[in-house]
């Protein structure tokens, strides 16, 4: 997907009260989040913040342009960017973990924060 288009998805996404793609911060957010997403349910996969469109391999969060720390770890072997195009983070549920999809994958939820203070 063209950078454009994946920056375009994002501002759609969740615009509303401040919002924008969850970027997770540690394993212990990711696995809270996680957890919320599998009680959730309804869905393989939930898009998170992190993409690396602009560079392959350097994974940075769409709203705040800071890298994916290191400390976030993946499922064993991702990211791959299989087929030359994988480049948007996802919970993938049914593997327990973080994988890279193409941006504006169908049939995705996505995960969002609000920042404290941001009226509902």
């Amino acid at each position: 997907m063209p950078k454009e288009k994946a920056t375009k998805t994002n501002k759609l996404i969740y615009p509303f009260h401040g919002g924008y793609l969850l970027e997770l911060e540690d394993n212990k957010e990711r696995d809270i989040t996680y957890s919320f997403a599998k009680s959730v349910g309804g869905n393989d996969r939930f898009g998170l913040g992190g993409n690396d469109v602009a560079e392959e391999g350097t994974w940075v969060y769409y709203n705040s342009a800071k890298p994916v720390p290191k400390a976030v770890t993946w499922l064993p072997g991702e990211p791959n960017d299989a087929g030359g195009n994988e480049d948007c983070m996802v919970f993938w549920m049914s593997k327990g973990g973080l994988n890279d999809i193409p941006c504006g994958y169908n049939n995705i939820k996505y995960i969002c924060e609000i920042p404290l203070g941001c009226d509902p």
